[in-house]
Order: structure tokens, then C-alpha cells, then sequence
């Protein structure tokens, strides 16, 4: 019985949701007054920047009052949106080519309504020679746009303009899929893309000093492989020219890991320029498949970092006692850019009073980036402060005995390691 009542439920929903569909496009159809619409039944984008024979095409269905028996054409429109600024602005519409209503001739599985079909295909080339551009203005990842427009035998005519949103509609409920108005993406299946960068340095900042090497990799979206090997052109922002580019190599590809397959390197090594920018250019590769890739720059630039942090006295203070002796010397270091550390700090006197001033040391715990460290100490000898006076003494970092730290910035730059100060009376 359970399955009885079971049975006639389903039944009925299949039924309500038959008549509902049809309420809909009825409904539809009477409130456009015997109108029109071009429904899409599939859409297949092909374009690629590589092949100017590449093609975009879209199949459409002729839908009115009777059957299709009032289309007359359709129009296609052709615009163009420059998405990344680099090459022809955008283009407004303007007619490309009209589709007869004789052309509506073709009978699909996607229609089982017996109404007329056709499919419009075009090529890049056609594309580019509408806007009257060249592919050198072209870049992956622009858009062209199609625009269908249906004109009936009483020239009235249908499009985005005109069209209500039971019409556009996409999704679910989307009986008309009509949206007249299409984007066509330019795709390119050669784009370089920077997978990762792997680097020696511990910090993992992209920052690299003389000497430290490091690993690009680099990801083709197409496997081929190369007949012409792409080179690889650095770019330097300070000019310099003392850091070396190794060959680009082909990754030790896995049997079983086929996503190795498009995957190749290139090792970096930073030279001793002190401050620098550094990106790459890859150009002119072409595959045994006949594509030639696109020319890119890699996103991703390096930052050269062979300049030694700086380490300088900012305010100064003395106070004594009332018999003129020293109570405290106060100095403010300011410190560059600072990677984490502990620093023991040793101060020695380098001229009078004779004799000269015990040593004395100061460890600091020293925190990343620009800051302010305050040293304070008594001058004083064998334990026993000594006069007011002028005083020249050094400032040492990672002294003999200390706990080897000195000064460095977050890629291991080190300050020097002595500092020069002098105090008046």
C-alpha cells in the first residue's frame, strides 16, 4: 500500500511539473505578442591566441508563435573588451554578417521541439580582421563579444534590448536559455605559468644576497615538448649584470606523475649588486606541435639585498653625582631592518681618562624590523666610577667571547661591527 501512494506522489509531481513548463513557455510566448527568441543549445570555445583558425561557435534554436515560420535572419554583431589594457582598446559593436532564416536548417539532439536550428561558427582571424586589429594586440584572456539579434518577416526585431528575463534566463527554470549575447574569450593554451619558487633561504621572502642560488620552476600549460628552446631574458632594475641565469632544464619527469610533464626550471644566482629588482622574460619557445609560445614575464620578481643594515646613535644622555662623578651614561642605537636576534654589545674606551676604562659588555634581545635599542652604563675603572669628562669609546657588536650574533637585516646582512662615539663634558 506503501508503495502504491508512493507510486501515484511521483506520478503526480511528474505531471504537475510537465504542465508547469508549459504553463511557462505559453505564457511567455503570449506576452511577447507572437515574438521571438534564439535559445542556446550549446556553446564550443575554442579560441586560442596560438591559431588564428581557432573558432568560436554557438548553436541556436529559432523559437515563435509558429514554429520558427516568422524568422526572416539574424543578425550577428561583433565587439571587442581589452581586458588587460595592453593592446587594442575596445571596440564597439557593429555588424559582422547576417544568418539566413534558410541557414535554420540543421536538426540536433538538443531539440526535440521540431524547430528550426543553425549553428554560427567563426574564426579568430575573422574576429581580429573585424575590428581591424592584429593578433599583436590581441592577449589571452581578452574578450570578444557576440551579439545575435532576431528579426522577424514583419522586421520586428529581438535582442538583448527588448528580451525579459523569462527569456534570458539561465540556470534552473531556464526554459529559453536566450541570452542573445555572448562572451568569447580568447584562451592560450601556451601561457606561461610560475608554479613556485623554491628558495635556499631559509626566510622564504624572495629576497636573495651575493651568492645564494635558487630554483624557478616553471609550468607550460601544454606538454609538448620544445623544438625551440624559450629564452630566458633577465631584467634588472639597477642595470646590474654580475648575477648568472643558468640553461632552462627539463624536470625529471615520473612515470606514473604525468602533471611533471609540462614542469621545467632554471637556477638563479644573485650577484653583488648592492640593492637590485630582478624579473624574468621568456620568449620564443615553439613546440613540436608547431605552437609558438606566447612571450611572458613572470610575476614574481626577486629582490637583491647585499646592503649591510646600519647601526646609528640617536640621543644621548650623562648624569652624575654631586661629587661630579659618573651615575649612567645613556644611549639610544638605531637599528635597520633587523632580523630576530641576541646581540651582546661591548664598549670600550678608546681614549682618556687614563687608564682607560673598564670593558664592559650588554646583551639585548633584538626584535625584527626598525627599532630603537637603549644601551646604559657607568665609565668607570677597576669597579669605581670615574669623573665627568669627554669621552671617546667603541661600540662592538659579536665581540670575542660573545655569543656569536651580530647585527643582521632578515636575509643575514651584517651591520658593522663597530661603532665610533663620542660624548662632550
Amino acid at each position: 500500500m506503501k508503495k502504491s501512494i508512493l507510486k501515484i506522489l511521483g506520478l503526480s509531481i511528474l505531471l504537475m511539473v510537465s504542465c508547469t513548463e508549459e504553463l511557462i513557455v505559453d505564457e511567455v510566448i503570449d506576452s511577447v505578442e507572437s515574438g521571438g527568441a534564439l535559445r542556446n543549445l550549446g556553446v564550443t570555445n575554442k579560441l586560442d591566441i596560438a591559431n588564428g583558425t581557432s573558432t568560436y561557435a554557438i548553436t541556436l534554436e529559432a523559437q515563435d508563435a509558429t514554429g520558427g515560420d516568422l524568422l526572416k535572419e539574424v543578425r550577428v554583431n561583433v565587439g571587442f573588451n581589452d581586458i588587460d589594457g595592453k593592446g587594442t582598446d575596445t571596440t564597439a559593436l557593429s555588424l559582422f554578417n547576417t544568418i539566413s532564416a534558410a541557414s535554420f536548417n540543421e536538426t540536433t539532439e538538443e531539440t526535440t521541439h521540431k524547430l528550426p536550428v543553425a549553428t554560427f561558427t567563426v574564426t579568430l582571424n575573422e574576429l581580429v580582421g573585424h575590428i581591424n586589429s592584429t593578433f599583436s594586440n590581441i592577449s589571452s584572456g581578452d574578450d570578444f563579444i557576440i551579439d545575435f539579434e532576431m528579426v522577424l518577416t514583419d522586421d520586428r526585431v529581438f535582442n538583448l534590448g527588448n528580451a525579459t528575463t523569462d527569456v534570458t534566463r539561465t540556470g534552473n527554470f531556464s526554459y529559453f536559455n536566450a541570452q542573445f549575447r555572448y562572451t568569447a574569450k580568447v584562451g592560450d593554451p601556451q601561457r606561461l605559468v610560475l608554479s613556485e619558487i623554491s628558495t635556499d633561504n631559509a626566510n622564504k621572502l624572495g629576497i636573495l644576497k651575493s651568492g645564494d642560488i635558487d630554483t624557478v620552476m616553471l609550468t607550460f600549460d601544454r606538454k609538448d615538448a620544445f623544438v625551440v628552446d624559450p629564452t630566458i631574458t633577465r631584467i634588472s632594475v639597477a642595470g646590474a649584470s654580475d648575477d648568472v641565469v643558468g640553461p632552462l632544464v627539463k624536470y625529471p619527469s615520473d612515470d606514473e606523475d604525468k602533471d611533471d610533464e609540462g614542469k621545467y626550471y632554471f637556477l638563479y644566482t644573485a650577484g653583488a649588486s648592492e640593492v637590485d629588482t630582478i624579473d624574468f622574460r621568456i620568449s620564443d619557445g615553439a613546440t613540436v606541435a608547431g605552437f609558438e609560445m606566447k612571450t611572458d614575464t613572470l610575476e614574481t620578481a626577486y629582490i637583491i639585498d647585499n646592503k649591510s643594515p646600519e647601526m646609528k646613535v640617536g640621543a644621548t644622555s650623562v648624569s652624575t653625582d654631586g661629587n661630579g662623578k659618573f651615575l649612567n651614561v645613556r644611549l639610544e642605537l638605531t637599528l635597520e631592518a633587523l632580523g630576530k636576534d641576541t646581540v651582546d654589545f661591548e664598549i670600550s674606551a678608546t681614549s682618556p681618562p687614563d687608564p682607560a676604562f673598564d670593558t664592559q659588555k650588554i646583551t639585548k634581545t633584538i626584535s625584527q624590523g626598525d627599532q630603537t635599542v637603549v644601551l646604559e652604563f657607568v665609565p668607570q675603572v677597576n669597579g669605581t666610577a670615574i669623573d665627568q669628562q669627554g669621552l671617546t669609546f667603541n661600540i662592538e657588536t659579536d665581540p670575542e667571547g660573545g655569543s656569536g650574533a651580530g647585527i643582521r637585516d632578515l636575509i643575514g646582512n651584517e651591520a658593522p661591527q663597530t661603532l665610533q662615539v663620542s660624548i662632550g663634558n
